[in-house]
């Protein structure tokens, strides 16, 4: 039976062996392609330079934890112009360059993060079979990409001290629905804006740049 059937995110690789404990599950697999494409000129290589062994952690599978321990290989490139004399063998599709963990499993903790956060989102994911820490949950969430939105029309702004005397930040707050709040230090408003603030200071850029000031109270009384 092929590899993809029960794994179709490892289609390209080979399984040479596979070793199964009551709560665990090990695949060792192998490339099925002869050649590979340097990262920098682009250029096809044929040559094997040398191979070693990476262990990736990957989606469960049954209930049991699977762990993938890839033979890869490193290539010789043989462009004389090309920088690079050997480089390693990439699979976009299975494991990103320098990282322990496959796509698939990244993904899964990044939406389990987005959803419940971090300590939370961990446990959950050791109930699952993939086990991870708090720490791990949350920088896949910060290293995911924002989605897009538009530009806000009603925006409360206030300051605060990260240190008193010395640092300061801004916060800012869509008060229209989906409410979304921002962490900046200065701030475009767009046309016929509202900016909110508790002071003043805070909202001069915005309102040098044409929108209103608004009292934040005024502005929460119109958010409910």
């Amino acid at each position: 039976m092929r590899l993809s059937l029960l794994f179709p995110h490892l289609r390209g690789l080979r399984l040479v062996r596979r070793c199964a404990t009551v709560g665990h599950l090990t695949l060792v697999v192998t490339p099925t392609r002869r050649t590979a494409r340097c990262p920098c000129c682009r250029r096809v290589a044929r040559q094997v330079h040398s191979r070693f062994e990476r262990r990736i952690m990957d989606l469960p599978c049954g209930g049991r934890a699977v762990a993938l321990v890839l033979q890869a290989r490193r290539f010789s490139c043989r462009n004389v112009a090309c920088p690079k004399r050997t480089f390693r063998e990439r699979h976009p599709g299975v494991v990103a360059p320098r990282v322990r963990s496959s796509v698939g499993l990244r993904t899964a903790l990044t939406q389990v993060g987005m959803a419940l956060g971090g300590e939370p989102g961990a446990r959950l994911a050791r109930q699952l079979s993939m086990p991870t820490s708090g720490d791990t949950v949350l920088r896949l969430v910060c290293a995911a990409p924002l989605p897009a939105y538009a530009a806000p029309r009603v925006l409360g702004i206030d300051d605060w001290s990260w240190r008193r005397g010395r640092t300061f930040g801004t916060v800012g707050c869509q008060l229209e629905s989906p409410p979304m709040i921002i962490r900046i230090a200065d701030y475009p408003v767009p046309p016929h804006g509202a900016v909110g603030c508790e002071g003043g200071a805070c909202a001069a850029p915005g309102a040098a740049r044409g929108g209103p000031v608004v009292c934040c109270a005024v502005l929460a009384s119109l958010a409910r």
